[in-house]
């Protein structure tokens, strides 16, 4: 029985209801929410630093995440949620491989990497988490992006702050 739910595909009402199972407490346990939808993730030893990630389709039809393992761990963690992104909304252009540079751009095009960059934003810093935050207190983007383990540059974009690039 397992097996032919494997084959079969999850939809969006199905990986929605797995990913708010995950944003109860931030931070957002990303790798964690990859294993829940059946996707594995690795590290990718000898990237050059211009390549975020990647997600692809193995021959017996599951999904891999490689992360940059060069990269902090506040960048994988938005790239494994950027990939997830492309799970969710582009499966079907993934085939063996979509691969992301630094800035998430990739064959694909801008407007369907804007889509995975604000539902990763939305996997990894959900508003009611973050309203949750403020509630018990968090008043900087700094103590706000440590709490959800993403970048301080993440959170300014995500609470439509201008950020100061370092």
């Amino acid at each position: 029985m397992k097996k032919n739910r494997k084959k079969q595909k999850m939809t969006l009402v199905e990986i929605d209801k797995i990913i708010q199972k995950h944003q109860k407490n931030p931070p957002v346990k990303i790798f964690n929410l990859a294993r829940a939808l059946g996707i594995k993730v690795f590290k990718a030893h000898d990237w050059e630093n211009d390549v975020s990630g990647l997600i692809k389709r193995k021959w017996d039809g599951s999904y891999v995440i490689m992360t940059n393992a060069k990269h902090s761990i506040v960048r994988r963690r938005f790239t494994v949620a950027h990939e997830i992104a492309h799970f969710a909304l582009h499966r079907d252009l993934i085939g063996d491989g979509i691969a992301d540079d630094a800035l998430y751009r990739s064959s694909l095009g801008g407007s369907i990497e804007r889509q995975a960059n604000n539902y990763a934003a939305n996997l990894l810093m959900p508003w009611h988490l973050i309203n949750s935050e403020f509630e018990k207190g968090a008043n900087s983007i700094e103590e706000l992006a440590e709490r959800f383990r993403v970048s301080k540059a993440a959170m300014s974009i995500r609470l439509g702050i201008p950020w100061e690039w370092e």
